[in-house]
């Protein structure tokens, strides 16, 4: 089998694009209300920029 094919049909890489898809869907939320994303959104971002999760 292909190693692309491979990688892409693994359950890791369909995770890390579930992931993705709900930290959008989580800005976007945030990005609603200005109190929100100026309290939080600032902040999530510098903590996925740095792979920081917790």
């Amino acid at each position: 089998m292909n190693p692309l094919r491979r990688l892409v049909d693994s359950p890791a890489f369909t995770g890390a694009v579930v992931a993705v898809i709900l930290l959008n869907a989580l800005v976007l939320g945030l990005q609603t209300s200005p109190g929100l994303e100026r309290e939080h959104v600032g902040r999530l971002v510098a903590h996925v920029d740095r792979g920081r999760w917790r």
